[in-house]
């Protein structure tokens, strides 16, 4: 089944607020940010709590596309 655009982003921001909402205490840090002609590249580490107490984190970072000053693409990726 292919999505539209609006549809497949209206979907991420459903799977975010469902992660988050499971984990209020979730944070998100930037650990690093900078651009080269197109493109930007946004390192990230995401700490939470779980449902058994125990802390967790992820690293990740996203590459995004600029046209006209907007974004109009963006890959991410995690470890862990």
């Amino acid at each position: 089944m292919k999505l539209s655009r609006l549809e497949a982003g209206l979907r991420v921001v459903i799977a975010f607020n469902e992660a988050f909402n499971q984990s209020p205490d979730a944070r998100r840090e930037i650990e690093q940010i900078f651009g080269l002609g197109i493109r930007c590249v946004m390192r990230w580490k995401c700490e939470w709590v779980d449902a058994s107490g125990k802390k967790e984190h992820r690293r990740g970072a996203d590459i995004f596309q600029l046209r006209n000053g907007l974004i109009c693409e963006q890959l991410s990726y995690t470890k862990g």
